[in-house]
């Protein structure tokens, strides 16, 4: 069963591939939650080659039960400041319950990809945890203890978050994040899920102009931003060029162009000359390279 402190399990359904301790294959539409009452099987988990991550439904479906594993304190206590510095010993055995749920091609080399998943899911727990449960000062957060956690763990927790070293964190990330003006509307699911999703519906990979405008823009059709929407125009210039001219594009830049883009001002190689144009002047000087 789930572990006690995680979220409810939703009845979203995914259809995956199964392999049994004979080597046979099945296909089922399962929930997250049936994956821990799996017996002598385990789900097959695709990867995408080029960047190396889980993608299709049964990505889906492991990213969500990673999220659920880790809200187990037992396996997975919350008293670390740091997942890389977490005992090898509690990593080896949460490897372990994943493997004997999950099929992977080659396990020691899916290995850091997925711990390292899982090591997002349980700051994600602490998160939660520490939203919920933080009042005012030290000692009421300490009295404030949720059900499940052991007092140790969340003593350790609370007396780390309430150090200056932690305040003086908190306080950069905040400004870090003020910066991510550009978002995408990919939610949890992965830039590779989401590409691999294209290609089977058009039939082909999209290009990183085409991927860039696909995640950028709302159901309505508006980007998310207008950051996003020049950065998209600048992009789609840029591989106009290259298809139009079979050119290696260099050294962008970006100049007040029509309709008040920023559009790129780039060195484009013709064999052995340099020369620099926009879409709308084919040629507008030569350099030597």
């Amino acid at each position: 069963m789930p572990p006690t402190l995680a979220p409810e399990c939703n009845s979203f359904k995914w259809k995956i591939e199964v392999i049994d301790i004979n080597g046979n294959i099945e296909g089922k539409m399962v929930t997250s939650k049936d994956i821990w009452k799996l017996q002598n099987s385990r789900v097959i988990v695709h990867f995408d080659e080029d960047s190396g991550q889980p993608i299709g439904e049964s990505g889906s479906l492991l990213g969500s039960w990673l999220g659920q594993l880790s809200n187990d304190v037992n396996l997975l206590p919350i008293n670390y400041s740091d997942w890389r510095l977490v005992n090898s010993h509690i990593k080896n055995k949460a490897w372990e319950v994943i493997q004997s749920k999950f099929w992977f091609d080659d396990p020691t080399m899916r290995k850091a990809y997925v711990m390292g998943a899982l090591g997002s899911r349980c700051k994600d727990v602490k998160l939660r945890l520490w939203k919920e449960y933080k009042r005012d000062n030290l000692i009421e957060t300490l009295q404030n203890r949720p059900e499940h956690i052991p007092e140790n763990q969340w003593g350790h927790l609370v007396h780390m978050r309430f150090t200056e070293k932690w305040k003086k964190m908190q306080e950069r990330n905040t400004e870090n994040q003020k910066k991510h003006t550009m978002p995408h509307v990919c939610g949890r699911k992965s830039f590779p899920r989401r590409r691999n999703e294209i290609k089977i519906k058009t039939g082909k990979t999209p290009s990183r102009a085409e991927f860039f405008i696909v995640t950028r823009t709302k159901s309505n059709g508006n980007f998310v931003c207008e950051e996003a929407q020049n950065r998209a125009f600048n992009q789609a210039l840029v591989a106009w060029w290259q298809k139009r001219y079979s050119c290696t594009v260099r050294h962008p830049g970006s100049s007040l162009g029509h309709n008040g883009f920023n559009i790129p001002f780039v060195w484009i190689s013709f064999r052995d000359n340099w020369e620099c144009g926009y879409p709308d002047t084919r040629i507008i000087k030569k350099k030597c390279d």
